[in-house]
């Protein structure tokens, strides 16, 4: 050390001790911080002593090369400069070289080994505080290669501090002159903080276990939280569900829509078991978020979603969302078993109710407990089945179905009663509300979008539940018959076939379909290969009561023309139109190929 014109020597193995001892005391970071104030300190003291005893016509750029001088004096290290330009007025600043034989480096391998970051601390500093001296300004020296670490020579880089960016903030923080006893304050301050933090934790933690013990449901987990924390809850289940909210916050349902990516973060969540924080989305205004799965043990139950509002740390809110969380899963897995208990109780109900010869007055008092007025009210049954190949996930595909179809008749405001079974979704329906008669549809609409297409069967209107099974038996067999017919899914209403029920409850939708094919097959291949529309015209001819001028009228054709197509049907079908048991048995094909799927490719001409 060179200051007052005296020069101190430090022997290296004590040096080497008191990095150690530094290091292992006050911890790295701590021990790094000291040694570069230090050599800071050094470096300021030695070249203000050279530039005070320096003559005036002493240039700046000879007193900043008595620095590496006095680094080979004290024996701290050898320097050999490679880049030094500077400009003291415009405030241009550029040094590069190496320190050689680095004391710090070679003391730092015989007490710690390879170190996983340069370790001339002192060096750094000393270089740093006689630069910013000589420059009036600050100068940061930056070692980029270190012996200590396995480099082949200590590589060091000065330039002014702001030229170094983001590193400039995280030199500074070591250069900071912060007394160990405020530090020691700091932290003692941070950890009451985080303690009165966890307590808080605790106290929420114990509130939410009061209302799972009262059973009093999602929604009260979700105002309680709201009240506790001072922010937005919801709660959703596995399929984005809305099962509770408590103020004004978006559902993962509706984020969904808006962020796809959103999707596979849950899939993330699931698999890492940890709370999510999910920034806002750029533009949307809208505050932070954390997502919590709620598991009980490998399965997924559901969400919860806590806003981050301004005064709660992150931290804070994601262990309280993790806490919350486990109360969730408890009382959803409570709720679990109590639907899963009622859903047994109306899987029964129904079970008995489509048996033969079950006592009708006690069903109907049993069907009075679970909400439906069988005996006094006009219902029907509603089966809906996915169309098409069995797949693996068929009971994720029911869950969806059974759901959905709850949504639809809780819309529709009619009271009913919806159970899934091993392969279908049964609904015994009031028939009370006029909404009810679409929701067939409705239900084969929502599907086919979804790309689930189902198969609808609705049964004619019954009253008590001695009519029930009867009614639940003639619309199984008419989807059963269809069962392989139409894959893109259908409705099919027994009040609508009429006597062609009789046909479908035989079970027997092949010898329907080689009907059909004797009695319209050769229409159908007419009408493929010259792309006409013969079977339509016999289908509307039938359907206008064998009248010439409304069955023309309705193809916007003439009377003759008309007849000639007539002519060319019986030509092609062999069908006598004048029979009446002709015409009898073609109406009943054209509407068993109707509800057997029967296909052909649209016509593109009018002419016979």
């Amino acid at each position: 050390m060179v200051a007052s014109g005296r020069l101190l020597r430090i022997s290296p193995p004590a040096l080497g001790a008191l990095r150690r001892d530094l290091i292992r005391t006050l911890g790295r970071d701590r021990a790094r911080g000291l040694l570069l104030r230090f050599g800071w300190a050094w470096g300021q003291a030695d070249a203000s002593a050279r530039g005070g005893a320096a003559a005036d016509d002493r240039s700046h750029l000879e007193w900043l090369r008595d620095g590496p001088r006095l680094h080979r004096l004290t024996r701290m290290a050898g320097v050999e400069t490679r880049v030094l330009e500077m400009d003291r007025e415009r405030g241009l600043f550029h040094m590069e070289g190496c320190w050689t034989h680095s004391v710090e480096a070679l003391e730092h391998l015989r007490h710690f080994g390879p170190a996983d970051e340069p370790s001339c601390w002192i060096l750094t500093g000393y270089a740093t505080g006689y630069a910013s001296t000589v420059m009036g300004r600050p100068i940061h020296f930056r070692e980029l290669t270190c012996v200590a670490q396995g480099d082949e020579a200590c590589h060091f880089v000065g330039r002014p501090a702001e030229a170094w960016g983001r590193h400039a903030a995280a030199d500074a923080r070591f250069l900071d002159l912060t007394p160990i006893s405020d530090e020691v304050d700091q932290t003692l301050e941070r950890i009451r903080r985080e303690n009165d933090q966890l307590q808080h934790v605790i106290a929420v933690h114990e509130q939410l276990t009061h209302v799972v013990a009262r059973g009093a449901g999602p929604t009260a987990i979700a105002e309680a939280l709201e009240r506790l924390m001072g922010c937005a809850v919801s709660i959703e289940d596995a399929h984005l569900r809305s099962l509770a909210r408590a103020g004004d916050i978006p559902t993962l349902g509706a984020l969904t829509r808006r962020r796809p990516d959103l999707c596979r973060q849950l899939a993330r969540l699931q698999r890492e078991r940890r709370p999510l924080l999910l920034p806002a989305a750029a533009g949307e205004g809208s505050p932070d978020l954390v997502v919590a799965p709620i598991l009980l043990e490998e399965d997924l139950l559901g969400f919860l979603t806590l806003e981050v509002v301004k005064g709660l740390r992150p931290a804070l809110v994601t262990l309280v969302a993790e806490r919350a969380a486990l109360t969730c899963a408890l009382e959803l897995m409570r709720l679990r078993c109590t639907v899963e208990a009622a859903a047994q109780a109306r899987g029964d109900f129904v079970d008995h109710l489509f048996a033969a010869g079950a006592d009708a007055a006690f069903l109907n008092r049993w069907a009075h407990h679970l909400g439906l007025d069988l005996a006094g009210t006009p219902h029907r049954i509603i089966l809906a089945e996915p169309a098409g190949p069995p797949t693996r996930s068929l009971s994720g595909s029911l869950a969806v179905l059974h759901w959905r179809f709850r949504d639809l008749l809780e819309s529709a405001q009619a009271r009913g009663l919806v159970v899934s079974r091993s392969d279908h979704v049964v609904g015994i329906v009031e028939c009370t509300s006029p909404a009810v008669c679409h929701l067939p549809e409705e239900l084969r609409r929502w599907a086919a979008a979804e790309r689930r297409p189902v198969r609808v069967g609705v049964s004619r209107t019954f009253r008590g539940a001695a009519e029930a099974a009867e009614a639940h038996a003639e619309c199984r067999a008419v989807l059963d018959a269809l069962r392989d017919e139409r894959p893109e899914g259908q409705v099919v209403r027994v009040d609508d076939l009429g006597a062609l029920q009789l046909l479908f409850r035989a079970g027997r939708p092949e010898e329907l379909r080689r009907h059909v094919e004797a009695r319209l097959g050769p229409l159908l291949a007419y009408d493929r290969a010259h792309k006409t529309e013969l079977l339509e015209t016999l289908r509307l001819y039938l359907e206008s009561a064998c009248s010439l001028q409304a069955t023309a009228e309705r193809l916007n054709i003439s009377v003759s023309g008309l007849k000639y197509r007539l002519q060319r049907i019986s030509e092609v079908s062999g069908l006598d139109l004048d029979n009446p048991d002709v015409r009898f048995d073609v109406q009943m094909s054209l509407r068993l190929l109707g509800l057997l799927g029967g296909k052909r490719e649209p016509a593109k001409s009018d002419s016979p």
